[in-house]
């Protein structure tokens, strides 16, 4: 068994950003950039006023005010002057058109006096003033992003700004999910004794889908081993990951790791010192010249949020581009906290107010790891550390918070 540092270690090290593709802008959402962005043009490409209002030369306000000037010619958006602003006139102008050649301010509509086709001018405006420069943003050639960015939606603008409809970005994955288990039948249907509805198909396709990963299959499989293994052979043929749910224990009726190792799975880690979680498994496979990844999650509907949480959805952010990130934050603890199994111990909180200037952690109650409520009402994972059984209400403690979205 190894410690929960080991496994993050080991799945930084084995996995590895998925292929290059280039994609529509709309399409990346989550992604991150796999090439270098760079300016293709000024930005702005053009001279042009942040406000509607009139565009005028300096060199008429030497003297004393106020200024009256003729309006020789209206300029709007997605036009351009036919002319340029000759001595003793002004030209109206309106938000994000080009600035006329002779003029060097824009004075807002709000402080001038217009009658008919003269404005009034009552002070005497700054040089420059509600100009946009071209380049004063970006020059041509610019770097804008680097590898690695995340596409959020201020990102995709700012692509779309300067003129990209497409980027290369790392491609999501494909998942088969694999879930075992002879008790499960699907929600909404009537249950015989001893049967429960499954939740964990639902859990991880809600997961997935939040990661903006749609290619997914899921298998529900007997607990035997010949459909196991059949399973995880067809998903290892149309998948980049396959993700296991139960029967990766030590069980009498536990084949899914029996079922990994007859299809060519190599193993990187099985057991780890964490709560809840414990039986997690790593593996990889080359096939047919792509490397395959490999989970055998817990059967608890917790132990599988957590440590999709944990270990999995770090995979799929690695296989998409992104550099892992600390995302450890602090809090002060509610309540005191108490455990004799010598493991990290990841538990169930929300953030609550505020205390010495950090949040303050409300550990939930129920902790057992098939209290789905628990889950579903935390916002973060307080981390109970492995060599420690207690800790008291008031201390400042690790906490990370639960995402389900990219970034």
């Amino acid at each position: 068994m190894i410690n929960f540092e080991e496994s993050q270690r080991l799945l930084s090290l084995h996995v590895k950003q998925g292929p290059i593709l280039e994609l529509p802008l709309l399409d990346t959402l989550g992604l991150a950039l796999a090439k270098p962005i760079s300016a293709r043009a000024d930005s702005p490409r053009f001279n042009s006023t942040s406000v509607d209002g009139y565009a005028i030369s300096l060199a008429d306000f030497a003297n004393s005010l106020p200024v009256t000037l003729p309006i020789v010619e209206t300029i709007n958006a997605g036009a351009r002057s036919s002319q340029s602003l000759k001595s003793r006139s002004a030209m109206r102008i309106l938000t994000g058109a080009p600035v006329p050649k002779g003029a060097d301010a824009v004075v807002m509509q709000e402080h001038v006096t217009v009658s008919g086709s003269y404005v009034t001018f009552t002070t005497t405006p700054k040089a420059s003033a509600n100009i946009r420069y071209r380049g004063a943003e970006l020059k041509r050639g610019a770097r804008l992003f680097e590898p690695g960015t995340i596409i959020t939606p201020s990102v995709a603008q700012a692509l779309a700004a300067c003129g990209y409809a497409k980027v290369r970005v790392h491609k999501r994955p494909t998942v088969t999910i694999i879930v075992t288990g002879d008790e499960l039948r699907t929600p909404g249907t009537g249950l015989k004794s001893g049967e429960i509805w499954d939740s964990n198909t639902t859990g991880l396709n809600a997961a997935l889908s939040a990661l903006g990963i749609t290619d997914v299959r899921t298998h529900h499989v007997s607990d035997n081993l010949r459909s196991t293994t059949k399973a995880v052979r067809t998903a290892l043929e149309r998948s980049d990951v396959v993700i296991a749910t139960g029967g990766v224990s030590v069980g009498d009726r536990d084949f899914v790791k029996e079922a990994f190792a007859a299809n060519g799975v190599r193993e990187l880690f099985w057991r780890v010192s964490l709560k809840p979680g414990k039986p997690m498994f790593f593996g990889t496979k080359r096939q047919l010249g792509k490397r395959k990844y490999v989970f055998g999650l817990p059967g608890n509907p917790v132990s599988v949020m957590v440590t999709y949480q944990l270990l999995v959805r770090r995979a799929l952010l690695r296989m998409m581009g992104q550099a892992d990130i600390d995302t450890t934050s602090h809090g002060i603890l509610a309540s005191t906290l108490k455990k004799s199994d010598p493991r990290t111990e990841f538990v169930r909180a929300y953030r609550d107010g505020m205390a010495n200037g950090l949040p303050r952690v409300v550990p939930q109650t129920a902790r057992d790891s098939h209290m789905t409520t628990g889950m579903a009402k935390a916002d973060c994972l307080i981390v109970f550390p492995l060599e420690q059984t207690l800790l008291e209400a008031g201390a400042e403690v690790n906490i990370l918070p639960i995402i389900w979205v990219p970034y």
